[in-house]
């Protein structure tokens, strides 16, 4: 593995090959089917697309959280992710986890990739941007399962746009403004306001 940043710490195993998730929301027995496939395909590590489900102050998922690590070392696999609108983003963002290169290490072969990390595997360059607005704001309580730092904010993109270079790979839990999207619902400002953010990273530095 080649990082952009962080080359003088210790960096988890380079994977050739990914099984891609997103919206686990803290579903152990899904979470086992896809450790089973992801063996089954040889692979070596799990790119997980935002709603892991860490939620570490709530029981049920803090119990979901500690069995990651077992059940990724039975299948000789890592987890990489980045965090999606529905965390605990507070709890994420606010706890000093070890830094290993652009990651940062949540459990045992669990790493968070946080917004504007950069790295290479196997000579593609790497972005993550998680976060995403909610639909169903309305209807979460700030602080304890909705939080203000689910969108990008403009110093977080102005970041990543200052960085040189072109990018092959953006990991992000929402997708672009110019993809398409079928939801049937009006368009929400603040949702296309971050998925144009989303867009402007593609077109700047693809």
């Amino acid at each position: 593995l080649s990082p952009l940043v962080g080359a003088d710490r210790e960096m988890p195993h380079e994977p050739s090959r990914l099984l891609i998730a997103g919206d686990l929301h803290a579903d152990e027995p899904w979470f086992e089917n896809l450790v089973y496939y992801a063996r089954e395909q040889r692979c070596q590590a799990i790119l997980q697309l935002g709603d892991l489900g860490y939620w570490p102050r709530i029981r049920h998922y803090h119990d979901f959280l500690r069995s990651l690590p077992r059940q990724l070392a039975g299948a000789d696999l890592d987890l990489y992710f980045v965090e999606g609108n529905h965390e605990d983003l507070d709890a994420l963002f606010d706890t000093d986890f070890p830094q290993v290169g652009p990651f940062r290490k949540i459990e045992e072969r669990v790493y968070h990739l946080p917004r504007g990390a950069q790295w290479r595997w196997h000579g593609l360059r790497f972005v993550s941007v998680g976060g995403g607005y909610s639909l169903d704001k309305e209807l979460r309580l700030p602080g304890y399962d909705w939080f203000e730092r689910e969108t990008l904010s403009e110093g977080e993109l102005h970041a990543i746009l200052e960085e040189r270079g072109e990018i092959d790979v953006l990991v992000s839990h929402d997708c672009p403004a110019r993809v398409a999207l079928e939801l049937g619902l009006l368009p929400i400002a603040a949702s296309l306001s971050h998925r144009r953010a989303l867009a402007t990273i593609v077109e700047r530095r693809w």
